[in-house]
Order: C-alpha cells, then sequence, then structure tokens
C-alpha cells in the first residue's frame, strides 16, 4: 500500500532558487517539475529522495536500502518528481542515478531506482523526464530489480525485443 498522496512531502521552494545542490527544471507538459538533488545538497530534499526510495522497497517487498539520506560520499544524483496538488506542489517521485565502476563494461551511469506514486503514474512524468534523463545520462545501465511498471516503460521506449533477463539493460540516445 502507497503513502496517501496528502503524506507526500510539500514543497515550499521556488522552483528558481530551491537551495545550494539542487537544480530545478520545469516546464514539462504534464506540469512536472524536476529537481536534481546532490550529495551535498540540505538533509530535507535527500530525505524526499530517501522516502520515495522506502516507497519502492515498499512496493518490491524489498529490505534492501535502496537510499540513504545520510550519505554523502556516493557520487549520485537524485531527481524528485514535483506536481501542483491541492493548493502546493507535492513531490510525487523519484529517481536516483549512480556513477558506477564495472568490470566487465565501461564505468558509467546507471539508474539505480525509480518510483511515481500510483495516483501521478499515467502522466507523462516519466516519459517527461526520460528526455533530461536521455540527454544527461545515456548511455546508461537500468540496474535491476525491474519493477512491472518500469519494465512496461522501458519495453515502450526499447522495443519489441525487449527482455529484462539476461544481458544488463543498456539506454542508449537514438532509444527513445
Amino acid at each position: 500500500m502507497s503513502l496517501a498522496v496528502s503524506k507526500l512531502p510539500k514543497v515550499e521552494t521556488d522552483p528558481d532558487s530551491p537551495s545550494p545542490g539542487v537544480t530545478a527544471l520545469a516546464g514539462a507538459a504534464c506540469g512536472l517539475t524536476l529537481y536534481r538533488v546532490m550529495p551535498h545538497a540540505p538533509l530535507w530534499w535527500r530525505d524526499c529522495a530517501a522516502l520515495m526510495a522506502r516507497q519502492l522497497q515498499r512496493d518490491m517487498l524489498s529490505d534492501v536500502e535502496l537510499f540513504d539520506a545520510a550519505s554523502t560520499a556516493d557520487l549520485y544524483e537524485a531527481w524528485l518528481f514535483v506536481k501542483p496538488f491541492r493548493d502546493g506542489r507535492v513531490v510525487c517521485g523519484a529517481c536516483c542515478f549512480r556513477w558506477r565502476t564495472w568490470n566487465d563494461m565501461p564505468d558509467g551511469w546507471s539508474m539505480q531506482w525509480a518510483w511515481l506514486h500510483p495516483d501521478f503514474r499515467r502522466e507523462g512524468c516519466m516519459s517527461a523526464a526520460w528526455t533530461v534523463f536521455l540527454r544527461r545520462y545515456a548511455p546508461f545501465m537500468v540496474e535491476r530489480p525491474i519493477s512491472k511498471a518500469m519494465h512496461g516503460f522501458l519495453a515502450k521506449r526499447l522495443g519489441e525485443g525487449f527482455e529484462v533477463k539476461g544481458e544488463p539493460v543498456i539506454v542508449e540516445r537514438s532509444k527513445t
């Protein structure tokens, strides 16, 4: 069971001047504002990402911690999905990219996890963010486990033969 929409964190900050370590990208057709949260961002922003990661853990029935808000040592960029709700704006999801060093492939960015509140799915949020992610990180790997919702999203973008078993899922710029 997901967090009630009324319990989602409310964003009071102006997108034009959020906080040190936080960058806002607004203007998506679905009303989405993306906030890029770096390891040195204020703890409140990192706590929001951690809350979204815990929701994904709950959905996936996993006890593996995906995001530690207190850690500032890792190289990551977490993206908060912020949408209008009632008389304000709420954090309705997040996605985290981490820099990975691999033994069997070139080092690079990897999408570690992504989660959107069910009430905000199928509104074009991930599609709007995907353009930003491709421009910033491609080529990147999508880490497992991959939820049913993410599998469906990726299948639409990566084509007919898309499969999550076997080889790693690599997203390139030419794949939209």
